[in-house]
């Protein structure tokens, strides 16, 4: 396997350096800016990790410890810096530092907040390999990024500078398969985000919905078989025919059921006033209503074994096999519906 990804052994590092804060531009590749498809300028990236992004919560940390606890890190470009990990901590000190400056703030020194303590990048660290080490740190390392930014990482790792689902796996620890299904998630969040840029703006929201389609193997069959499903599906989406991406798995109960419930469980769900909901309980009513009186009898069957019948069924590998897989099923269904927002019980 190519180790083409593997981290530099160079010191990438500079020691501990204080960096005065106008010295700092935020990172317009942030993976929190990835659905904005405008260039922002600093000012409009700080006011958007600002509101959007949890940096008013950082703003509230900072103002009670007076101090920022973890060093950012830095790229510097001429005489500037840019942020490449920090851009929400960049964003709360100039804040705090501004605030301070107008006296919205009393009982702090402006000087005290000029400067934040950074590591820098040396300079003949490659965008690709500072790439590289965001990934180990935010994937495969401790600070645990969002799955929609995993997914827009590995989307970047691949397309920007052709590296293989393979190298990727091998940098980041992951299976081939995981990375393989990361990839194609963020590649349909980012198709729907250009498909419906008109109310779906922050698109990375929606990661979550194709992250589930990617984690069924029945659902990923049924849009290969037929890549037109993947454009109705989208469109299903965008109507609000799902109210959250776990009833994507009420989508695949559908298709793999019986045909003729399926296509009229499908043709509810692109009804007008049709959504999964309802199409699923139409499904449930008739598509499984042989199958739930199967499971009917089975289990007035089960309460009529006497307990010398189980005790003898103990010792019976094929029969202690039954019930091990029916117990597994039916934990696996209740966890499902349950999920889903149910009533069962895992």
């Amino acid at each position: 396997m190519s180790t083409n990804l593997a981290l530099p052994k160079k010191r990438m590092f500079s020691n501990y350096t204080d960096i005065p804060l106008d010295k700092i531009d935020l990172d317009p590749e942030n993976p929190r800016l990835v659905h904005i498809e405008d260039k922002l300028t600093d000012k409009e990236i700080e006011v958007y990790l600002f509101d959007e992004e949890d940096g008013r919560r950082l703003y509230k940390q900072l103002k009670q410890d007076e101090q920022i606890f973890e060093e950012i890190w830095l790229q510097k470009i001429g005489d500037r810096y840019t942020v490449k990990e920090g851009n929400r901590r960049v964003v709360a000190s100039k804040r705090l530092l501004s605030d301070i400056e107008s006296s919205k703030l009393k009982g702090f020194n402006a000087d005290d907040y000029r400067t934040i303590s950074a590591k820098i990048f040396k300079e003949d660290t490659t965008d690709k390999e500072i790439d590289m080490f965001l990934g180990t740190l935010h994937i495969a390392g401790r600070k645990d990024w969002s799955a929609s930014n995993k997914g827009q990482h590995i989307h970047k790792m691949i397309t920007k500078y052709t590296d293989t689902p393979e190298t990727v796996a091998e940098q980041l620890g992951m299976t081939i398969g995981n990375v393989n299904k990361a990839f194609h998630a963020f590649k349909m969040t980012k198709t729907y985000g250009k498909r419906y840029s008109d109310t779906a703006r922050n698109y990375v929201h929606y990661y979550s919905y194709f992250d589930e389609v990617m984690k069924s193997p029945d659902l990923r069959e049924w849009i290969e078989d037929n890549p037109s499903n993947l454009d109705w599906l989208m469109e299903l989406i965008h109507g609000n025919k799902f109210q959250h991406h776990r009833e994507i798995r009420f989508l695949r109960e559908i298709i793999v059921g019986n045909p003729n419930a399926r296509d009229r469980a499908l043709k509810v769900l692109g009804s007008k006033d049709g959504d999964i909901k309802t199409a699923y309980e139409d499904f449930s009513q008739d598509g499984g209503k042989k199958s739930w009186n199967t499971l009917r009898s089975a289990l007035r069957v089960l309460e009529t074994f006497s307990p010398q019948q189980l005790v003898m069924a103990s010792y019976d590998h094929e029969y202690s096999d039954i019930l091990k897989k029916l117990s597994s099923s039916i934990k696996k269904a209740q966890k499902i519906m349950a999920d889903a927002g149910g009533v069962a019980a895992v």
